[in-house]
């Protein structure tokens, strides 16, 4: 756990001693209990705001064959099978670019997304899950993420809007789709360690079959998520 003082230092100057010790907090129950805790986001097409990329920044679609030279670089966190699995989903990718450098990117997909190995989250027909959202160190704190709306409402032009999940210890990632008025609505905890890990949400939810089930407020639809078997 020493390789987290850096981590904890960081977070006490970005976002306060308070935060930084409900991080710490955190990552000694995962370690110990297995601890994930998740909000649920949702932004309505209607919400969305296109924004124009920056001078000096291209925005657009990235093939996913062309991320393949990342996979080796760390910085980018992308793993070939994450770019497999990507693949086989029908993902998209957008990307913002300084010069021919890419410094910001996000996955959009139409599908059921497996979260982590053991756990799957499904939407609505209509909805797209927006997630993996990355920007590069050196580049965070000039709207990056946000100048990726104006190709999100094109590629998916007529959709109902995106939902995304964020680890409610992620503070970047919780202000970041706070600015992108993304609405929070429904949270829950994947507690526990290998085969025993389970979901556990609040009052406002519903099971059956396997499935931990949602309803946004003032929605009829359900957004849910789904213990595999392998998990």
């Amino acid at each position: 756990m020493l390789g987290i003082v850096p981590e904890l230092k960081d977070h006490a100057v970005r976002f306060g001693a308070g935060r930084a010790s409900r991080y710490f907090a955190w990552r000694v129950a995962d370690r110990l209990a297995g601890y994930m805790p998740y909000q649920g986001f949702l932004l309505p097409a209607s919400r969305a705001h296109a924004m124009l990329a920056s001078n000096g920044f291209v925005c657009r679609e990235v093939a996913l064959r062309e991320l393949g030279r990342y996979a080796s670089d760390p910085a980018y966190d992308l793993s070939e099978r994450f770019l497999s699995d990507a693949q086989v989903r029908g993902d998209c990718c957008i990307g913002v670019f300084a010069g021919e450098r890419l410094v910001s990117y996000s996955f959009n997909s139409r599908v059921p997304t497996n979260i982590d190995p053991g756990f799957r989250y499904e939407f609505p027909e209509g909805w797209v899950y927006h997630f993996k959202a990355l920007t590069l160190p050196e580049w965070r704190g000039q709207g990056l993420h946000g100048r990726q709306m104006s190709a999100i409402l094109d590629k998916f032009a007529g959709f109902k809007g995106l939902t995304t999940l964020v680890v409610r210890t992620n503070y970047p990632s919780l202000s970041s789709f706070g600015r992108l008025y993304f609405e929070p609505v429904f949270r829950f905890v994947i507690v526990g360690k290998g085969a025993k890990r389970r979901v556990v949400a609040d009052a406002h939810s519903s099971e059956a079959d396997g499935k931990v089930m949602f309803r946004a407020q003032g929605r009829d639809e359900v957004f849910a998520v789904t213990k595999l078997e392998s998990g």
